[in-house]
């Protein structure tokens, strides 16, 4: 009879249990199949009895085969389970964890069909396109368009870069530093280029401590589905850490109820907009689904890669 040491015995009980599939230690994906909607803010929660940390993606398939990210997540510890949020569009078909699993995909559920008319009339409409973008945010912006299509594009051309007030009154200040060295320039002689050097230095320094630029979401109402277009609107800037809001009103003073606005969404690196700054219940449409970003808190903000146009409709 053949004899086998403890250790040899030990090695292969331990090769035995890691390889065994367990279905336990897989990860799930659920979707909210109540709260589905096609171009609305669904939910889901991912759960593995092995935990989650660092990293998670969640991605999308599209019917042409191309994955898409919708979530991405970076947890600061371990987790068991992770509630999280995407925005689905027309052309996407299942969802899946990345990374995890083999990567098993699931099916998208049904949405509601009360929403079929919401859905067809933005899946009509052109994504808002612009050839460039404007220097500044014109006050008043007029835009004259004969239908949403043409509307969007022509909101899009107002969607310009507001002004950064901190980096206004740090070159302010640098300007004032420069003519005052110029003007002590005699008698300062051979220190005049070092000094000047040095408070190009400083005021480098106070920008790149003031943080990069922040993100910025432009929503400009349109007042029906239908058009023509003859609107005179007044800019108005909200400023928040992280965040400025460009909202169009009217020119008037009357207060607007935005059901169908063109939006534009600016998220440099490091930068995203609070999901909080959307409406709930509303329907949104761009070129590609944006990327919903969480830290397993409870808290998220949505995320594009540069610049994106597109569509919020709400009743």
């Amino acid at each position: 009879m053949r004899r086998y040491s403890f250790r040899a015995l030990l090695a292969a009980a331990l090769l035995g249990f890691l390889g065994a599939p367990t279905r336990a230690a897989e990860s799930e994906i659920r979707i909210d199949e109540a709260g589905y909607r096609v171009y609305g803010i669904c939910s889901g929660t991912l759960r593995s009895a092995r935990g989650f940390s660092g990293s998670l993606e969640v991605r999308g398939r599209r019917f042409d085969g191309r994955e898409v990210a919708l979530f991405r997540a970076e947890l600061p510890g371990w987790t068991g389970a992770l509630a999280f949020k995407f925005i689905p569009d027309e052309n996407l078909r299942a969802i899946f964890l990345a990374g995890h699993d083999a990567e098993r995909e699931l099916p998208l559920p049904r949405t509601d069909p009360r929403d079929a008319a919401a859905r067809r009339f933005l899946g009509s409409l052109p994504v808002p396109f612009r050839s460039r973008p404007g220097a500044f945010i014109p006050n008043p912006a007029r835009l004259s368009a004969r239908d949403p299509g043409g509307a969007g594009s022509a909101a899009a051309g107002l969607f310009g870069r507001p002004r950064d007030p901190r980096a206004a009154g740090i070159l302010a200040a640098f300007g004032i530093g420069a003519l005052a060295l110029a003007a002590a320039r005699e008698r300062a002689g051979r220190a005049y280029l070092p000094g000047l050097f040095a408070l190009a230095g400083a005021a480098a320094a106070v920008l790149a401590a003031a943080g990069g630029p922040d993100a910025v979401l432009y929503r400009f109402p349109l007042p029906d589905l239908r058009g023509p277009y003859d609107l005179e609107s007044r800019a108005v800037i909200l400023r928040s850490p992280g965040l400025v809001v460009v909202r169009f009103d009217p020119k008037d003073g009357t207060p607007a109820r935005p059901s169908f606005s063109v939006l534009g969404i600016r998220t440099p690196p490091g930068r995203s907009v609070p999901l909080s700054a959307f409406p709930e219940n509303a329907l949104f449409r761009f070129r590609d689904p944006p990327v919903i970003l969480g830290d397993g808190s409870g808290t998220f903000s949505l995320y594009f890669d540069g610049f994106a146009l597109g569509w919020e409709l709400h009743e």
